[in-house]
């Protein structure tokens, strides 16, 4: 398992974008509400920059609750300057329906998302971007492997003489996280740092449950955290924890 716990991408190191709707405007890329998307004004030669004030090491590029089409392009691209004519880093996000990554080790000042799609009937738009660096939990469960655990939510509606209709809202999908063998304090250590990083930012972060698979998500933590411990009757030793997540990435499109 696979997870980033700080976005990179903020109010003071968003530097500009190509065009934006007045409606969409560029906070909403960073503002953890996915379903509440940036929107460009044009679909060619469109670009997110990103200064991060100085060079600093990045692993981990995303897209959440996009829009691009599949025959969108989608680039990561990095610079010394805010010169991209001949950027120094330039590499393809592989389209997925709704979310992208890429991973990579690079160390730039200057970041960019590209974005080209003229074939999209409406203008792009992008519910989160996420900058940062990842980590790896070893020793983890996470249920169900695959991503198949949608949930559905909508609302219905009742009249008299039992006319009824239901209108559908959105769907979501959950993970239970396991970790397992805490046998050595440096994993506890190391996990209580994890729980602080996502704290900070209402128990949410960046999740790639099987890094062989091309699915990432943008998850949030349910419930208290500190009420899944088990741990060894006799001795009081930490034995597993499990934290209920919940996928943001999955909402309504705002037309």
């Amino acid at each position: 398992m696979i997870y980033s716990t700080e976005n990179l991408i903020d109010l003071y190191t968003l530097s500009s974008v190509s065009t934006e709707d007045p409606l969409y405007v560029k906070e909403f890329l960073y503002d953890n509400r996915p379903s509440r998307p940036f929107r460009f004004t044009a679909k060619s030669s469109q670009r997110i920059i990103i200064d991060l004030s100085a060079a600093k090491a990045v692993t981990l590029a995303c897209l959440f609750n996009h829009n691009l089409t599949a025959g969108a392009t989608a680039r990561i691209q990095a610079h010394a300057s805010n010169s991209w004519t001949s950027p120094t880093f330039n590499e393809a996000l592989t389209w997925r329906a709704l979310d992208l990554y890429h991973r990579f080790t690079q160390s730039f000042r200057w970041w960019s998302f590209a974005i080209d799609d003229p074939g999209n009937v409406a203008f792009p738009e992008i519910g989160c971007a996420w900058l940062g660096n990842w980590a790896r939990f070893q020793n983890v469960r996470v249920n169900p492997g695959r991503s198949d655990s949608p949930s559905f939510f909508q609302v219905e509606q009742v009249t008299q003489y039992g006319q009824d209709w239901d209108v559908y809202l959105s769907d979501t999908q959950t993970f239970d996280l396991s970790l397992t063998n805490f046998i050595d304090p440096a994993t506890v250590d190391d996990f209580h740092t994890f729980l602080r990083s996502i704290e900070g930012s209402s128990g949410r972060f960046v999740f790639i449950p099987d890094e062989n698979q091309p699915h990432v998500f943008l998850v949030k933590v349910v419930g208290n955290p500190s009420s899944s411990r088990q741990v060894y009757s006799s001795s009081g030793e930490l034995r597993a924890w499990t934290l209920k997540l919940k996928v943001l990435t999955r909402g309504i499109t705002l037309l």
